[in-house]
């Protein structure tokens, strides 16, 4: 999103904007279910469109640091998407 003009997003309604970190590496500070991280870790987002969900974040179980949740769009089915592309 850097740089790019808000006009410019295909899906402003799912691309996130800013949120929680927590929500960026598979972690909820609002729903512990493990103490690491975990697939669906509830996180505050809010999106280019304007508005600010508590949703699940997918994480794909792997604990390499280029896996984690925020350099990858979730699956279908999520609300959100990170990339934008």
């Amino acid at each position: 999103m850097a740089g790019k003009p808000f006009s410019s997003v295909r899906e402003p309604s799912r691309l996130i904007l800013a949120g929680e970190l927590s929500g960026a590496i598979g972690l909820s500070t609002h729903d512990r279910r493990q103490p690491q991280q975990f697939n669906n870790a509830r996180n505050v987002m809010s999106f280019v469109d304007g508005h600010v969900s508590y949703i699940p974040i997918y994480w794909n179980g792997s604990t390499k640091f280029d896996d984690m949740p925020a350099f990858h769009d979730p699956p279908s089915g999520y609300e959100y998407i990170w990339l934008g592309k």
